[in-house]
């Protein structure tokens, strides 16, 4: 911090903050240059997402204030883990083991460790991709071999968060996939899962005394987010996020979610059945989704503008649309 002189300004207190959120008020006792090791507070009230960084000089007696921006940081109030690849594999047959880490509102966790860890056997390490993906090339294996994979995000500031458990069936098509004691284990497990996590909620968390329960969609929040991604040339991320909102959107009008085993587009026809769109704008949108999601097309300024002038369209509709009998 200097002065138009260039002389360095000491003993002054700098602002911190993400977008208007404050977060510290360190005190720069050397001008010239100093590191701050801050943190980011447990009662974080914001939302997930991308969030510019900024430091503010207020100004002194005798010199204006000043800020500075910095690069958009990720903050992530907790962590979704999803298995993407099939969860019945023919025998005899090499595969990719495949899965995505994603925040609360969808946005990909990128460039960040994880360890794959498989069978309780082997521990794999891998980096997150852009879109939040990670992959693993596995050998064919023979029938009836089941095999399970736990993901954990690694971090060094903070406790390693571990996913459930996922499974792959190494099955000829046609069998049965589950047997009466498979069905009992995986309701036990089913049960633990859950106890786990409201323990989680309860004790770390805090969440225990009081719930704040809203099923309404933030649109703004979302929409500064997607706007941040495309602002941070994040293109493809940023109209993945805005799909995922119409199907949020579409899903909580309707009370019916995409399930796992429905595609993209199966899903849109459930939803015009339901609701009044307009058919070929909401092809569109699943088409530009899908090619932003799975292709490997750079995805262009133009692009994003042309898929956020759809989703700025459709989304009203939803609100303002009752499901139709």
């Amino acid at each position: 911090l200097r002065d138009d002189l260039g002389n360095s300004i000491n003993g002054v207190t700098i602002h911190v903050y993400l977008d208007s959120t404050e977060i510290a008020s360190p005190f720069l006792t050397d001008g010239n240059g100093q590191d701050f090791n801050l943190t980011i507070p447990v009662s974080w009230a914001g939302s997930s997402g991308s969030f510019e960084i900024r430091a503010e000089y207020t100004g002194g007696s005798f010199t204006n204030g000043h800020t500075a921006t910095g690069p958009l940081m990720h903050i992530f109030t907790d962590v979704t883990f999803r298995q993407l690849s099939a969860a019945r594999i023919d025998p005899g047959q090499s595969f990719v083991i495949e899965a995505e880490v994603i925040d609360p509102e969808g946005n990909p966790i990128e460039g960040r460790d994880v360890v794959l860890n498989l069978n309780g056997t082997q521990a794999i390490p891998l980096t997150t991709g852009s879109d939040g993906r990670i992959s693993y090339a596995s050998s064919a294996y023979a029938d009836g071999t089941t095999l399970y994979f736990t993901i954990t995000l690694v971090s060094t500031e903070v406790p390693d968060v571990v996913s459930g458990q996922f499974t792959i069936r190494i099955q000829t098509q046609g069998g049965i996939i589950l047997q009466g004691t498979d069905l009992i284990i995986a309701g036990i497990l089913l049960v633990g899962a859950a106890v786990a996590v409201v323990a989680y909620l309860y004790v770390v968390k805090g969440m225990g005394r009081s719930t704040v329960t809203s099923r309404g969609i933030d649109i703004p929040t979302k929409l500064r987010n997607i706007k941040k991604l495309a602002d941070a040339g994040k293109y493809g991320a940023s109209i993945t996020l805005a799909y995922r909102t119409f199907e949020q959107m579409c899903g909580a009008k309707m009370g019916s979610e995409r399930t796992q085993s429905e595609t993209a587009r199966e899903y849109l026809s459930r939803v015009l059945k339901s609701i009044p769109l307009d058919g070929a704008t909401a092809e569109q949108f699943v088409q530009t989704y899908e090619e932003a999601r799975f292709s490997h097309h750079e995805m262009t300024r133009e692009r994003y503008e042309a898929a956020l002038r759809i989703f700025t369209d459709l989304y009203p509709r939803i609100d303002s649309t009752a499901p139709m009998e």
